[in-house]
């Protein structure tokens, strides 16, 4: 009875799971601390800032939305000719007689990165970069929930082979719907454990640029907070915190205000790049390749731009003052 319904349901949705909750908590907690913003640049008359906060909210609302709808609309829907698989703004396809292997993973823990698309607990959509069978795989993945994993391997409608990874909630049945159309194609497993194969050297020559470049971001940090320690010891009590278009200050407030706020933000930077490095990076095979570097580039960057700022900040308001 199960392999008769499941040749004729041409549409099958993923296992539910948290990732709905998760994805709306975060953006929840986000939304509060933008209109925690409004709030107060509101109350302190900045009306330039208000603006241009009220313009950040709104496209995070929306960005937000589009992405959170993708969870709730995602499905795998056979089609005449290809398996549609559909989550919000991202859709791939599936031609039938070019499906090669299909089956499920030796282990749930994928060693990746993601190169566009979510990835939180429960729910995984876009364009990923895995480790399979000792490559580094190019995978589209519509996933809920990793033990409902089931993976695939073809090309769309372009001629592009790519691995791709669903996670229905009736898994046997989804299956054995995808065999009966895709008849050449043969069950195995995908092993995510294989180690990277690849020359020795050039691995060890990755990893040592990753971690030098994480070794880096926390030199720059180390450098923000020496900076704003040595700039609160010079500036008087009352300075400006906030500037106009023009570049005028047009508030003052007590100088610890000012820097317990550029201290929560330097905490958070090193909080990233922390987590990013020991969490996710160090753990992965991702770091003796050269995505490894490209990868911890992201917190880098992120350091670059706060130092770079807290500088120009501290300048603006040591000439306000003199």
């Amino acid at each position: 009875m199960v392999q008769n319904a499941s040749l004729t349901q041409n549409i099958f949705r993923p296992e539910k799971s948290k990732g709905g909750f998760c994805f709306s908590t975060f953006f929840l907690i986000l939304l509060i601390i933008l209109m925690v913003n409004l709030i107060i640049v509101l109350v302190m008359n900045q009306v330039v800032t208000f603006i241009v906060l009220l313009i950040i909210t709104s496209i995070m609302f929306i960005i937000f939305g589009v992405f959170g709808l993708g969870y709730y609309n995602m499905k795998y829907e056979f089609l005449e000719d290809r398996l549609l698989l559909k989550s919000g703004i991202y859709k791939s396809s599936v031609v039938y007689n070019t499906v090669s292997v299909l089956g499920k993973p030796n282990s749930y823990k994928l060693s990746g990165i993601r190169t566009n698309g979510v990835a939180i607990p429960g729910y995984l959509a876009g364009h990923f970069k895995i480790f399979f069978d000792g490559k580094l795989e190019t995978v589209r993945l519509f996933v809920t929930k990793m033990n409902k994993l089931v993976l695939l391997r073809g090309k769309d409608s372009n001629g592009a082979e790519r691995v791709y990874g669903v996670s229905p909630k009736d898994e046997e049945g989804f299956i054995t719907a995808l065999k009966s159309r895709c008849t050449s194609a043969e069950e195995t497993r995908f092993d995510p454990e294989k180690l990277l194969t690849q020359d020795e050297s050039n691995s060890l020559k990755y990893a040592s640029r990753s971690r030098n470049i994480y070794y880096f971001s926390i030199i720059l940090s180390t450098l923000t907070v020496l900076f704003i320690i040595v700039s609160y010891l010079f500036l008087p009590d009352i300075i400006p915190i906030h500037y106009n278009i023009v570049g005028a200050p047009d508030a003052w407030g007590n100088k610890i205000s000012y820097f317990i706020l550029l201290f929560c933000v330097i905490a958070f930077e090193v909080f990233f790049t922390l987590v990013f490095y020991h969490t996710f990076l160090k753990r992965s095979e991702l770091r003796k390749t050269k995505y490894g570097s490209i990868i911890m580039i992201i917190p880098l960057s992120i350091c670059f731009v706060f130092f770079i700022l807290v500088i120009i900040f501290s300048i603006a308001i040591f000439f306000t003052i003199l």
